[in-house]
């Protein structure tokens, strides 16, 4: 390994399990992070600062000012510009540390890209706002046998994990078998999110992810597919680790932190015993979501929209009409018949076009406002779910 010079991580190499050996551990690491927004801005800052040695930053979206409230590594410039979060992401970060690689990639994590996009990784970092991206990204970690930290705020509340089915314990499809209903579950485009929340929930990721790779894991979880990048250099010099790092590592795996802020309450629960043995992906290896076909969208001829048909029903009678309730503060909704009507006050298209939605009973939503497939499923994953 090239000499590095470590000053800068002094106070945190004066930690027990970090030290000069845990540093090298975390520069010889290759994190990547999926979604550069509310959490994925924090662990994404924690990393570049704590001297991983690879982070890999990835986001299809765009910089909006309703992000600066609690997105951390982008400004007004930014939102302007309107600028893709992952660049801006990767430009502020090489101001902030100019000897760690940080690479960017503005494109949908999807079945066709998301081998692709985590080559090479040591770990990955669930920031994640849909369930059907999770599932994917599960399936990469299981097929991989590569550690996931998953991460998750909504409100005042959040929690965090980290998941290592390749050793012992769930992968995330143990704890969420099947897809929610659509529109059941709140988002923060949905619900909101208080700023401290999200600041919270990416700091307990990145904690898990700094402990995990510099006290016992740069390398420990890296499987099939990591030998391409930095993890391969860990995984091949410490094979063989000693008891006390593999007993470090399982302490920090299968344990789910869990906060709410409205009451301030904070707990944890072990999750070791919650591993399914009929999971369909890390006990069948049936990849269903990396093998999958993403939600059909297609440009509606002679119409400025794109209807966009879920991979799944809804399930429930009042599925309009609690997603109505949500949608009201965001915009002028309304019930008709057979359908949710409405218009955003504040969503634009990249274009500058105003942005409305119809619903319909089965889970359908029309995006109207836009011709652009990709950008019609990232609103329908943010207000409808997904």
């Amino acid at each position: 390994m090239q000499s590095v010079d470590f000053t800068r991580y002094h106070r945190q190499m004066l930690l027990p399990s970090f030290g000069r050996v845990g540093q090298e551990r975390l520069a010889r690491s290759h994190v990547v992070i999926i979604g550069c927004g509310a959490l994925g801005t924090v662990v994404a800052e924690q990393c570049v600062r704590a001297g991983v040695g690879v982070t890999t930053i990835v986001d299809r979206d765009l910089v909006d000012f309703t992000n600066l409230q609690r997105q951390t590594l982008f400004t007004e410039a930014d939102a302007r510009a309107r600028r893709p979060k992952a660049e801006a992401a990767k430009e502020r970060l090489a101001l902030v540390n100019s000897t760690v690689r940080v690479r960017a990639w503005v494109e949908e994590f999807g079945p066709p890209s998301a081998l692709r996009i985590t080559e090479g990784a040591t770990l990955l970092v669930d920031c994640l706002d849909n369930f059907e991206s999770r599932l994917l990204l599960n399936d990469v970690a299981v097929q991989r046998c590569i550690p996931l930290v998953y991460g998750g705020a909504v409100g005042m509340r959040g929690m965090a994990a980290l998941l290592t089915p390749h050793d012992v314990g769930p992968c995330f499809r143990c704890l969420v078998p099947e897809l929610p209903p659509l529109g059941s579950s709140e988002t923060c485009d949905s619900a909101g999110v208080l700023s401290s929340a999200t600041g919270i929930a990416g700091s307990l990721e990145s904690a898990l992810v700094l402990r995990f790779l510099a006290g016992a894991g740069a390398g420990a979880g890296a499987g099939p597919g990591a030998g391409a990048g930095p993890g391969a250099g860990a995984a091949s010099q410490e094979s063989s680790q000693p008891s006390d790092a593999l007993t470090q590592q399982r302490a920090l795996a299968n344990v789910l932190v869990r906060f709410d802020l409205a009451d301030f309450s904070f707990g944890r629960t072990e999750i070791s015993d919650a591993a399914d043995p009929n999971c369909r992906c890390c006990r069948g290896r049936h990849f269903e979501f990396l093998n999958s076909t993403a939600p059909a969208a297609r440009v509606l001829c002679g119409r400025d929209a794109v209807q966009v048909v879920p991979s799944r029903p809804a399930e429930e009678a009042s599925f309009l009409e609690r997603l109505a309730g949500r949608l009201v503060p965001h915009g002028s909704f309304a019930l008709e018949t057979g359908a949710l009507r409405g218009q955003f006050a504040s969503e634009h298209s990249p274009s500058g076009s105003p942005i409305g939605l119809v619903v319909f009973p089965d889970g359908r939503v029309i995006v109207e406002g836009t011709i652009e497939p990709d950008f019609a499923r990232s609103i329908v994953s943010r207000f409808v779910g997904g």
